[in-house]
């Protein structure tokens, strides 16, 4: 059932208040800059997929991929999570979708990047660590959405048809 629609019980209410804890520990880690707790929140065979179409395998992988990110490019950003949709497909499994903001990144050469939006698309686990990222995708939202983030209004499709969301 997806956190959207309503927790079906206390455990599923229970782990979407984990989920949102990993994804805030996500942005701690993010905007101190720090590769290891980053990567500390994934699981050890984790798939990782960037903006870009670049991947690293493992949580290994992924604080390797992202250190020199974290020492350059990234080195003044701040990253916040905007909202966030959870869906479970078995017990102590989840698709999570993660609005986020991103701001003070830099080009490659060094410029300024305006302020940037995009969709962490992930698939997340039960592990002896509790919840864990296994698959990650970033998708960078180009042109979107307005300069006020809370002006956003998702559209979610059931059934039933659209209803709104902030």
């Amino acid at each position: 059932m997806s956190a959207e629609m309503g927790v079906a019980n206390e455990e599923e209410r229970s782990d979407v208040t984990d989920i949102r804890q990993v994804l805030e520990q996500i942005d701690v880690a993010w905007n101190v800059h720090d590769a290891s707790k980053f990567a500390a929140l994934f699981t050890g065979d984790a798939r990782f997929t960037n903006v870009r179409g670049m991947q690293a395998r493992g949580r290994d992988g992924v604080e390797r991929f992202v250190a020199p990110l974290f020492a350059t490019m990234f080195s003044d950003s701040e990253q916040h999570t905007l909202r966030i949709d959870t869906a479970f497909l078995a017990p102590g499994l989840a698709a999570v979708d993660a609005w986020w903001t991103m701001h003070g990144a830099r080009t490659l050469d060094g410029s300024p990047r305006p302020t940037r939006y995009g969709l962490f698309s992930l698939v997340m686990r039960t592990t002896t660590e509790g919840w864990r990222i296994a698959v990650w995708h970033n998708m960078e939202l180009a042109g979107l959405p307005p300069e006020d983030p809370a002006a956003w209004r998702f559209v979610i499709f059931h059934n039933e048809g659209p209803t709104k969301a902030h």
